[in-house]
């Protein structure tokens, strides 16, 4: 048997439809607001951790002598991201330099070390859509006084 629906009805069929064409782009463009919000406070909480965590290393003496830990970007960036573990990509950029820029830093010398993580995906929609270059990459900085 065929049932017939009624008039009202068949109006309403295609409502549904075009309800769902109009929220559903919105309810997925919250979602990814969201997930990417959430990956930009990660991986600025990550930077920031890595930042610390690298000027605490720099500021100790290493084996009870007096040199301290080397500061060329390569051992900054591999040294990095061994403290960041395997969650998060390579720092883009690790930059550390003592005050003054001594290459002898004494005791009590302030040691700066930056960290800076492109975004991934932020870093390729920051070309498509206006005002958001400004989130394409995250640095962060800390400063700990030698030992």
């Amino acid at each position: 048997m065929i049932r017939r629906l009624h008039p009202s009805e068949e109006r309403d069929s295609g409502a549904t439809a075009l309800e769902f064409a109009l929220v559903f782009p919105i309810v997925l463009a919250t979602m990814m607001f969201a997930f990417y919000g959430a990956m930009f406070f990660y991986y600025n909480a990550v930077a920031g951790h890595v930042a610390r965590t690298m000027a605490r290393q720099l500021s100790i003496p290493v084996s009870g002598n007096s040199t301290y830990p080397a500061q060329d970007t390569s051992s900054l960036t591999t040294d990095a991201h061994q403290v960041a573990g395997a969650l998060i990509p390579d720092p883009s950029d690790a930059t550390a330099h003592s005050q003054g820029n001594d290459p002898t830093p004494a005791e009590g010398d302030l040691v700066t070390v930056t960290i800076t993580y492109q975004l991934p995906v932020l870093s390729q929609l920051s070309s498509l859509v206006p005002g958001l270059s400004g989130i394409s990459s995250i640095s962060q900085s800390a400063t700990e006084r030698r030992q």
